[in-house]
């Protein structure tokens, strides 16, 4: 299982799924040496922006990451706070050629995570692809 180059999850509609059980699957995914892409889908999940921070400061440690689409539509306790935590952590993964960003239906995401975003991503050289979905 330490070789695992690819992780795709999907947890959209647990409504019963936390900051703590975002917390627990980014700490696993730290012990895989050889991971390269993330796909990760908490939509409606009860994610806040505490969990983005938590989740943000684990990111950074997955410098080998090439791929990363990361889905928290309609989780309405995400702010721009939270969503500026996770481009921060992002911009630090040099290595990132593909990013997805689903914030869909999250009401309280403003202009001021498109500035975060595009200041934050800019950083990263060998990136080929954003996908950006931020629509209420």
């Amino acid at each position: 299982m330490r070789s695992l180059r690819s992780i795709n999850l999907n947890f959209l509609m647990c409504e019963k799924v936390t900051d703590e059980g975002l917390k627990t699957v980014i700490k696993s995914l730290k012990r895989l040496s050889f991971l390269r892409t993330i796909w990760l889908n908490f939509g409606s999940c009860k994610i806040t922006n505490e969990g983005l921070r938590n989740m943000s400061e684990d990111l950074r440690r997955l410098n080998l990451v090439t791929n990363i689409s990361l889905n928290f539509n309609s989780c309405g306790e995400i702010t721009d706070e939270g969503l500026k935590s996770i481009t921060q952590s992002l911009e630090t993964l040099t290595s990132l050629r593909s990013i997805g960003l689903i914030f869909f239906q999250c009401d309280n995401v403003t202009d001021e995570s498109l500035k975060s975003i595009s200041e934050g991503l800019t950083k990263l050289t060998s990136l080929h692809s954003i996908s950006l979905d931020l629509m209420r």
